[in-house]
């Protein structure tokens, strides 16, 4: 995962003489939190303040390198007031971080500068301890990731494809809503300009798609409307996004898909995987968040969840049942998921374990990838709106081994088994979505400080 870019920023003592005579403080204290940060992030960490022009030079060059995430450190007692310009070389909470040794004064220089900040309408995270415990570090690391997540949202762009997709209202939204909550840049196509596109690929480029496939899957069970030329047609719409995503500087798609493209071209499931999947035919490739049926909130829930790992993709799938005694999830969708789910740490046997079948809708044929996915801990979480309002809801779980014999519906879909202890009722009654999206590994505190920064409400239905 990409590291963040952090400015630390030591408050000086205005009284430099008295300042010097705890300089063996400050110099204990910054070493261990320099290392400690070093870990965790890309540090600029000048020398200490001790003016308002050293505090607006340090500013200046924080904006220069657009860096995001700012801690106004004070190991002892600096002057608040230096902090000004350092709180507002960004626009994103400032981080306040001091200990609770005896003999520094860092309390009640924290207490003074984060309440100076507060008074004129900044936003501060306050972080105290020790930088060597344990407590401390996963204080600080979960905050700065997910301020990390809130600085890469507002310098994305997204691009939806088409509109609402089959009567979906939860997947529409107010893109003016979004500039004004995340200043993300949105664009808009036609998905005329798909099939356009499609159509015009390098023939060399398809068949190198289609020998990869036929290669690499596990199987590719042609039937019904499901044919080479269909297959060729849905190669040609993930080559035709794939390049669309490049030439518009798109970080996150939505696509409606049905009924237009299902049902007068292809259906879109496999463009759709391998957008959202680490690697095609041509290699390692970055990935594009891609939702099907226009699925903005999704697309961005998606979005959110790969900045708290860059080294995975997310998914999009349907909520299809819970069973309440087992404690368990089924979730499947047609296309949404990622081959690199079948297995996160092995290209050809995420491949070999996954299959093409004919797809049960879509009069323009094409197939649907299938597998099941692998085992291991993930956070479910899903962005919607209650009266214009967003909230997020969200849960930790855990994949469950099933075997493609166990499937009774939908067969041909991928699907994820989740045992995930939750607040069933609470779920039901205030999740805003059929759509749930999911990344593996435990992020729900960070979750959690994206939406308190946001100023988001977050159902967590895990039963701690």
């Amino acid at each position: 995962m990409s590291k963040p870019l952090v400015a630390c920023i030591t408050l000086g003592d205005a009284r430099r003489d008295f300042y010097a005579q705890r300089a063996h403080i400050v110099e204990e204290e910054s070493t261990k939190l320099r290392a400690y940060l070093a870990t965790q992030s890309q540090l600029y960490m000048p020398e200490p303040v001790f003016s308002a022009e050293e505090a607006r030079t340090i500013a200046d060059e924080i904006r220069s390198r657009h860096i995001g995430c700012v801690i106004v450190y004070v190991p002892i007692w600096g002057t608040p007031n230096l902090a000004t310009q350092l709180a507002y070389s960004t626009d994103l909470p400032v981080f306040v971080v001091g200990n609770l040794r005896p003999d520094t004064s860092s309390l009640v220089a924290l207490l003074a500068t984060a309440g100076m900040l507060e008074q004129g309408g900044k936003q501060v995270v306050r972080i105290i301890g020790d930088c060597s415990d344990a407590k401390f570090q996963k204080q600080l690391s979960t905050q700065i990731k997910a301020l990390h997540v809130v600085d890469n949202v507002q310098a994305s762009q997204f691009c939806l494809i088409g509109g609402q997709s089959i009567g979906i209202g939860t997947t529409i939204v107010d893109f003016a809503q979004w500039r004004k909550l995340w200043q993300l840049d949105t664009e808009h196509a036609d998905q005329f300009e798909v099939v356009k596109r499609a159509e015009a690929i390098d023939g060399k480029r398809v068949l190198l798609h289609q020998s990869w496939l036929e290669t690499k899957l596990g199987a590719i069970e042609f039937g019904k409307l499901f044919t080479k030329e269909s297959l060729n047609r849905q190669i040609r719409s993930y080559l035709a996004l794939k390049d669309m995503v490049l030439d518009g500087g798109f970080d996150f798609i939505a696509l409606k898909c049905q009924r237009e493209l299902s049902d007068h071209y292809a259906v879109q499931c496999l463009a759709i995987a391998l957008l959202n999947n680490p690697f095609d035919a041509e290699g390692n490739k970055p990935v594009i968040p891609c939702a099907c049926e226009g699925d903005c909130d999704g697309a961005l829930t998606m979005y959110l969840l790969h900045q708290c790992d860059k080294e995975q993709p997310s998914c999009l799938v349907d909520i299809r049942s819970y069973d309440v005694a087992k404690k368990e999830f089924t979730f499947a969708n047609c296309g949404g998921m990622a081959f690199a789910y079948a297995a996160l740490n092995s290209v050809d046997e995420a491949m070999s374990s996954a299959k093409m079948m004919p797809h049960v809708f879509g009069e323009a044929g094409g197939g649907t990838t299938q597998f099941m996915a692998q085992q291991g801990i993930i956070t479910a979480a899903r962005l919607f709106r209650k009266d214009g309002i967003y909230c997020m809801g969200a849960f930790k779980g855990e994949v469950m081994h099933r075997s493609r014999e166990s499937l009774v519906a939908n067969y041909i879909y991928p699907h994820a088994f989740i045992k995930a202890d939750i607040d069933f009722d609470s779920f039901v009654q205030s999740m805003g979505s059929n759509h749930m999206h999911y990344v593996y590994g435990d992020y729900i505190d960070e979750l959690e400080k994206f939406c308190e920064i946001q100023g988001i409400r977050m159902y967590n239905y895990t039963n701690e």
